[in-house]
């Protein structure tokens, strides 16, 4: 795709976005619960392989570190205490990717190199983030346990430097095969049936948010807490440990009693054997004396609970809406787009398979992924345009909404003489047994096996039932033939098929562009996607009961 404006690449980079943070959402809290090792790499290998079977399959230039930037500030919505680090790490994922395309080319050899570079970020921001925690302590700490191990075990191969590359190298491996995986997709073949596991929106009572005591958010703070920072690290570079405790006592007193959340990191039992590790092998291995190596080891500490505190507290103040603002003014285009992604996220999160589908069969739910991607891409390209009146029908399975359309709307659309075009759809029965669905062009008599037993062109199955591709394709054409002469399409019916791109979606998408008037069936629980998926206006919505007056009413207000 030639995408020439910043704002189509803006919009492309939108509907990327979408997906990499739902994949993180979707799995994100489930390795969690787990306790899967390494699962920021996971998550990182999943959003480079996106990238990649995105961008190869529409040979995309221009969008990946949009995407990265649209995906962190998505990150800022979430109640996670921790947001710079993932933000950070997910930014620079996105800038490597559209650093090596942008260089190369959107062909697969550097779709494989960016996503080993990706992910071989992630190690590097490891070792930064031990930098940043602990100071120039830890690399002299890291330099002499190696020599004692060396010593020890008397392999004079080993070194500090090639421990690194050693494990940087299992990254690197990781982000190529994640790169290749993306690149290797195909289009799904129509010869092969796609199986979609169908999946029903629940409707329940509205979930309570329990808000806790938080403190206003403060300028002042946010402003505050680097020099706190600089503060605090200037007394434990000049100043014996014994004298800057004191003072670090003090600071750390004031970021718990303020963010009291802040400290929910240090009560696990993770970082206190981290913090005993460090301060047995400091005084071991650090300074001429045990006692002068267990103070830079307390020290290396001291720096380390600094810095998880106000990270937190940083990432807290981040929130703050007088930044918020300053940021809107200066940034209007992006601050839409990411309107617009975060609208449309439930939607994609909606429509994906479950964590553990995706991890016990991550080519076929990768594949799902890309596929849909152009699908919100026109979503969101409808939502910069004005919106379209529609007509909608809902009511529950067998309530008789297609009735209705047959009995009350069709009459009177030719008792108006209005020029239509669509498909109705009917029940197929087997001695008296349902067994599928028919669809009928309209207007006219002509039918369709759309779903049965003994659909031989099958397009998708979804359980027990199987779609006929030509059905779906002889319904498309008929109405799409007669568009121009139409001025009103009745479609029976549309809403989840259609957000995977099948279905009735490239007539839907014609009739969307061409903007003419609607009546739809859709499905209670679908209609708020729906009208928001496609940026359509109910100007009414019938029952499967609704009167003969109700329908004047309707048909009237969409023609005018």
């Amino acid at each position: 795709m030639n995408l020439e404006s910043k704002q189509q690449k803006w919009i492309y980079a939108a509907a990327l976005a979408c997906l990499w943070a739902s994949s993180e959402i979707i799995l994100g809290s489930f390795l969690h619960n787990l306790k899967i090792p390494m699962r920021g790499t996971i998550l990182a290998s999943i959003g480079v392989a996106i990238m990649a079977a995105t961008g190869y399959r529409f040979k995309l230039r221009g969008i990946y570190w949009r995407a990265g930037l649209l995906t962190a500030a998505m990150k800022t919505l979430s109640p996670s205490a921790v947001l710079l680090g993932p933000m950070l790490a997910i930014t620079m994922q996105g800038l490597i990717m559209e650093v090596v395309v942008s260089g190369g080319g959107p062909r697969r050899v550097f779709f494989i190199l960016g996503g080993a570079l990706s992910i071989t970020w992630n190690f590097v921001h490891l070792i930064l983030g031990y930098w940043l925690y602990y100071g120039n302590d830890v690399i002299e700490l890291y330099n002499n346990l190696v020599d004692y191990a060396r010593k020890e075990t008397g392999w004079s191969f080993v070194s500090g430097t090639a421990l690194i590359v050693a494990f940087g190298s299992v990254y690197f491996i990781a982000g190529a095969i994640a790169g290749w995986m993306g690149t290797a997709l195909r289009k799904p073949g129509i010869s092969k049936p796609l199986n979609i596991p169908r999946k029903d929106k629940a409707i329940g009572p509205p979930v309570k948010k329990v808000i806790a005591n938080l403190p206003d958010r403060s300028l002042l703070w946010f402003f505050l807490l680097p020099f706190m920072v600089a503060s605090q690290l200037y007394m434990m570079m000049y100043l014996p440990v014994e004298v800057c405790f004191f003072a670090w006592a003090a600071a750390i007193s004031m970021l718990i009693i303020r963010y009291r959340s802040s400290y929910k990191r240090l009560a696990k039992i993770r970082f206190w054997i981290v913090f005993l590790l460090l301060t047995v092998l400091s005084s071991l291995l650090l300074g001429p004396t045990l006692q002068e190596g267990l103070l830079i080891g307390l020290r290396m500490n001291m720096r380390a609970i600094l810095f998880v505190l106000v990270l937190a507290a940083l990432s807290f103040e981040l929130r703050n809406e007088k930044l918020t603002r300053q940021v809107n003014k200066r940034m209007k285009n992006f601050l839409a787009v990411f309107e617009t992604s975060f609208d449309t996220l439930p939607m994609v999160i909606s429509i994906l398979p479950p964590a553990a589908t995706i991890l016990k069969k991550p080519r076929e739910s990768l594949s799902l992924f890309a596929g849909t991607f152009s699908v919100w891409v026109d979503s969101m390209y409808f939502r910069q345009l004005d919106s379209m009146p529609v007509v909608l029908i809902t009511g529950e399975k067998g309530s008789g909404k297609s009735l209705l359309i047959q009995e009350k709307i069709l009459p009177y659309l030719a008792e108006k003489q209005v020029d239509y075009s669509g498909i109705v759809m009917n029940y197929v029965f087997a001695d008296d047994k349902h067994i599928g669905y028919k669809i009928r062009l309209l207007p006219g008599s002509e039918e369709k096996i759309l779903v049965g037993p003994d659909v031989s062109d099958a397009q998708l199955t979804i359980g027990r039932y199987a779609f006929s591709a030509s059905a779906f394709d002889a319904g498309t054409k008929h109405t799409t033939d007669l568009l121009s002469k139409s001025k009103l399409v009745v479609l029976d019916e549309c809403g989840w098929l259609e957000s995977y791109g099948l279905g009735w979606y490239t007539l839907m998408k014609e009739i969307r562009t061409r903007v003419v008037p609607l009546i739809v069936v859709v499905r209670p629980d679908l209609s708020s996607d729906f009208c928001q998926f496609w940026n359509v206006n109910p100007v009414k919505e019938l029952a499967p009961d609704s009167s003969d007056e109700e329908v004047r009413v309707a048909v009237d207000g969409l023609m005018r």
